[in-house]
């Protein structure tokens, strides 16, 4: 998961400053040749909205079902090439 903040910025700049981003979100994801580390391997989402502090603390206690929707909703999927192991 990559931050609004950071996607606020880049929403703002040039391709080049997109491109960051996704070297941002691509560095977060699981690595073959970094097995012993600790990463996701799923889609990297966007909180471009700055939603997810609010649904997924409180409100996401108080009506669980409505803040996956909110999510589902809000959060904005990142197209990021995976990094290739070394053969």
């Amino acid at each position: 998961m990559v931050g609004g903040t950071i996607y606020g910025k880049a929403r703002e700049g040039t391709q080049e400053q997109m491109e960051d981003l996704r070297l941002i979100a691509r560095g977060t994801l699981f690595n073959k040749d970094e097995y012993t580390v600790l990463r996701p391997n799923g889609q990297v989402l966007l909180d471009a909205d700055y939603v997810l502090s609010t649904v997924g603390g409180l409100y996401g206690r108080v009506d669980p079902e409505r803040a996956v929707r909110m999510l589902k909703k809000y959060l904005m999927p990142l197209e990021v090439e995976r990094v290739k192991a070394d053969s």
